[in-house]
């Protein structure tokens, strides 16, 4: 994963830690010592911090294992400073399971919280550890793991899209209506949230806040637009809307004659074949950026986004919508009884709708939907 360093594997899962995140354990360790804190105390701090996102990495399976009991593969957990991201191919369709699934992580937090409970003695409820826990040591180190795990749980039960608990509100809401209107009001709640994260941030000076409220505000409108997205695309097929006319290079071309060939045509993504099969897709700005680096003899099989997956002209739009947007490739071969018959991205699934916007009409809250797919 891009800027990410892979730590271990479990079962099909991988688990990643984002650069980011240690830069901000060094900068944690580095104002300790700064600050003359004895080296005990950052030892200790240290492994808090090792055992804060071990819980994290734990919270985010058991969102993988409940996913898992709906046929839902995790791809993989990547740590970041704010908390962890699950890559799941999807999220479960129906609100039930969706429930289950959001509600997994935080059950996860609060059963280790619940299992640490017998060792602690002696200290106050959770929500006055503040008075206690100045700094982590070997006597408050299980009461300080406690306590983070009940905050872990609260935390991610808030409901602010696309949070556990946003999730959860959402498939509450589902229950009692049509999920466009279900998610437009998670979506909306979690803004709130959001916003209120920021503002509170600012005042008292906690730029993780900000960062947690910035990232609940973008993730949210991007999950909000394929919820929408899949809910115009009910009932179409990949063969009504795939692009029949694409271009293709030999992987064996060097960037230099692709570049040439590629001046004929405005494509902004082209096939790669290995003879007869598709061996991968590389788009026009990976082309010219390989031209501005003085790469003109290398070949395009070098350069290009291998293992692409190949989808059946017979699939579901609604279906492919996830892998779609989570391919690093501009778009994704279509083919029928083994043979290419053309290619989709998103972009074609958007302006097929934007054309052809029966599904829009059919729902009351269509309106919010036609400005996301005429704005792409």
């Amino acid at each position: 994963m891009k800027n990410s360093l892979k730590l271990f594997t479990i079962k099909y899962t991988s688990i990643y830690l984002h650069w980011s995140f240690g830069l901000f354990v060094a900068l944690i360790l580095f104002i300790q010592s700064a600050t003359g804190t004895a080296n005990s105390e950052i030892l200790w701090s240290a492994m808090a911090i090792i055992a804060v996102f071990t819980c994290v990495v734990l919270h985010e399976l058991g969102h993988s294992l409940a996913a898992g009991r709906y046929g839902i593969r995790t791809k993989s957990i990547t740590l970041l400073p704010i908390g962890g991201i699950a890559a799941m191919e999807k999220m479960p369709d129906k609100p039930v399971p969706e429930i289950i699934v959001s509600a997994a992580g935080p059950m996860v937090n609060l059963l280790i919280a619940l299992i640490l409970l017998p060792f602690i003695s002696g200290y106050p409820p959770f929500w006055k550890a503040a008075e206690v826990i100045e700094s982590v040591d070997q006597g408050n180190f299980l009461y300080y793991l406690y306590v983070v795990n009940i905050m872990l749980a609260l935390f991610n039960l808030i409901p602010a899209f696309p949070m556990d608990g946003g999730r959860i509100l959402k498939g509450i809401l589902e229950l009692r209506m049509d999920t466009t209107r279900s998610t437009a009001i998670a979506a909306f709640t979690g803004r709130v949230i959001a916003a209120l994260f920021i503002v509170a941030g600012l005042i008292i000076f906690d730029i993780i806040l900000m960062l947690i409220g910035l990232f609940i505000i973008a993730s949210g409108a991007g999950e909000e637009k394929l919820i929408y997205l899949k809910t115009a695309a009910k009932g179409l097929h990949l063969k009504d809307l795939a692009t029949t006319s694409y271009s293709s290079f030999p992987a064996g071309m060097t960037i230099g004659e692709a570049a040439e060939k590629m001046l004929l045509h405005q494509d902004k993504y082209f096939l790669v074949m290995d003879q007869a099969t598709v061996a991968g897709i590389i788009e026009r700005s990976t082309i010219l950026r390989a031209l501005s680096g003085g790469k003109h003899g290398e070949t395009i099989r070098q350069l290009m986004t291998a293992n692409v997956p190949k989808l059946d002209a017979e699939s579901l739009v609604t279906e492919v919508i996830d892998k779609l947007s989570g391919n690093r490739a501009a778009a994704l071969p279509v083919v029928s009884e083994g043979r290419i018959t053309g290619t989709v991205n998103m972009q074609n699934i958007i302006e097929y709708l934007t054309v052809h916007d029966t599904n829009l009409k059919e729902h009351n809250h269509s309106g919010a939907m036609y400005r996301f797919l005429q704005t792409g």
